[in-house]
């Protein structure tokens, strides 16, 4: 009943209830760890999209959306830093409020 979290300091002695604000922030960063997980799916999702736009065996388009790829990459070093950033939000977006 005394404890310094969620609960009011109680001092009977003096008739004082003191309510310090030290409120638990788990709700709160199992909510934001849910949200880290949604967008990291959101941008996986996002980044296989753009794969599939560059490939031409899954679009029908030129590859890496360029006219003549030889020497010009197009958007494939866009891509590959997409897929790049999509794996390290999986490395960031695990659990901090466990």
């Amino acid at each position: 009943m005394n404890a310094a979290t969620d609960n009011p300091l109680i001092f009977p002695e003096t008739d004082q209830i003191i309510s310090g604000g030290n409120f638990h922030g788990q709700p709160v960063a199992m909510t934001l760890d849910f949200l880290a997980i949604a967008l990291s799916e959101i941008a996986n999702i996002s980044e296989r999209r753009a794969e599939r736009l560059i490939n031409p065996q899954l679009s029908g388009l030129p590859a890496f959306l360029i006219k003549d790829a030889g020497l010009n990459s197009g958007f494939m070093i866009a891509q590959y830093t997409a897929a790049a950033l999509v794996s390290e939000n999986k490395v960031l977006a695990p659990y901090a409020s466990t």
